[in-house]
């Protein structure tokens, strides 16, 4: 009995004489090895978004110099800091590419543009195609050859959306005798704002974020040139100062506005 538990004893000791130096070996020759970056990826493969908004994608998991493209300007534009702004109801394409040892990796987001319904202030906006809506009285009405969207009653509105801008400018055709026409304005449902009309108007938006307008006509009617034709005024085009990134959409009201009172 006494010589098996001398064998025993013996195996023990051989075991831990033979895994203890390994173990003291490995820890002193152990070296902490910093993890690989994550895996490279697009922070979202799909978005969402509605007309003139926006969202900023980034490539993580590498440094190098990133080069954006989009498959579909119409749509959806995006800058070279990876944000994308939305420009119509369709879809698009994002790539984002980088060089690896001298060979182009690319990974991608793909963007759907559709139609959203958003309350700003008093008003229920939904989107709509073109650049702006209108409300109140309007004709087409030729001006130098062409047909523009016209109105002579004051109190007729139009309304639009605005990202990727500080800055929008509206060009103005108009006939009147007596006075020049003058509009009020309203950003994202705040107080009216009121400028005088000339051939165009430039409207400070703030900043260049995601911007609701509405714009109300004055000083125009149907009596004022009855003797040479009717007054009033007809909107030539509405763009964005910042042609690279900015877009200019419309929306429409879902809900009875006032247009005119008096």
């Amino acid at each position: 009995m006494r010589t098996a538990k001398k064998v025993a004893l013996l195996l023990i000791l051989s075991f831990a004489f033979i895994v203890m130096p390994f173990s003291m070996m490995a820890g002193e020759d152990e070296k902490v090895y910093a993890a690989d970056s994550d895996e490279i990826s697009l922070s979202k493969t799909s978005i969402t978004l509605a007309p003139a908004t926006y969202k900023q994608l980034t490539l993580n998991g590498t440094s190098k110099t990133v080069k954006w493209t989009t498959s579909n300007n119409s749509v959806a534009i995006v800058t070279s800091a990876g944000k994308v702004y939305a420009k119509k109801k369709g879809t698009a394409t994002i790539t984002a590419k980088i060089k690896v040892d001298g060979t182009w990796q690319k990974y991608t987001c793909k963007v759907k543009v559709k139609y959203q319904t958003k309350t700003v202030g008093d008003i229920t906006y939904k989107d709509a195609s073109g650049t702006y809506s209108v409300s109140g009285k309007w004709y087409k009405r030729n001006f130098s050859g062409k047909k523009y969207q016209f109105t002579n009653a004051s109190g007729s509105a139009i309304y639009f959306k605005t990202t990727g801008t500080k800055k929008v400018t509206i060009e103005f055709a108009y006939t009147t005798t007596i006075q020049k026409p003058k509009i009020g304005y309203s950003i994202d449902g705040k107080s009216f704002k009121y400028k005088t009309v000339g051939s165009s108007v430039t409207l400070n938006l703030g900043n260049a974020k995601t911007h609701y307008v509405r714009i109300v006509l004055d000083r125009v009617n149907p009596y004022e040139d009855r003797w040479s034709g009717n007054g009033g005024i007809a909107i030539k085009s509405i763009k964005p100062v910042t042609a690279s990134t900015g877009v200019v959409t419309a929306v429409k009201p879902q809900n009875p506005v006032v247009v005119f009172y008096g």
